[in-house]
């Protein structure tokens, strides 16, 4: 009796095939306007910002604590603020410490607009073609105009011989 059962629930449920002709349409809800879920994100990452740095803290505290508490406890966590010009140059300019000559020197020329229209598309190409990224550097002016800043002043009367 128990087999026949469980027969006839497999078949009523799941083997049998729906109603002809009955149709069921679902209506979603009327919402008046949809509110952005993006104000709610800032919370989240506020929240791992802290916890992240509450832990590189239990981290700095741990190894002053191994040399001798050294560190005031309230300048502990003000360690991070260290990293941070270390970090934007290596994001902005890259690893490589030859390639960070843009922010010391570098001779300005103005690209001409038939070279942005050439190599808007390219900039790999051109970049390579005019020495790497240890030659020249690539940058915007105030009215987002295309600015090549060259290494050396040599690069740079070459470039505006050719291109200008």
């Amino acid at each position: 009796m128990c087999s026949s059962y469980l027969g006839a629930l497999i078949t009523k449920n799941i083997m049998m095939p729906p109603q002809f002709g009955k149709k069921h349409y679902r209506i979603p809800p009327y919402m008046g306007h949809y509110h952005d879920d993006d104000e709610d994100d800032a919370y989240v990452f506020i929240g791992l910002f802290f916890i992240l740095w509450g832990l590189y803290w239990a981290v700095v505290h741990f190894m002053d604590w191994l040399v001798g508490n050294w560190l005031p406890w309230w300048m502990e966590p003000l360690t991070l603020f260290f990293w941070l010009p270390p970090a934007i140059v290596v994001l902005k300019f890259g690893w490589n410490p030859l390639h960070w000559w843009p922010m010391v020197w570098g001779t300005r020329v103005l690209a001409p607009e038939r070279v942005e229209q050439a190599h808007n598309i390219d900039e790999e190409k051109l970049l390579k073609k005019l020495g790497g990224p240890r030659n020249v550097w690539f940058t915007t002016n105030d009215d987002y105009d295309l600015v090549l800043k060259f290494r050396r002043r040599r690069d740079a009367v070459f470039f505006s011989m050719k291109y200008l």
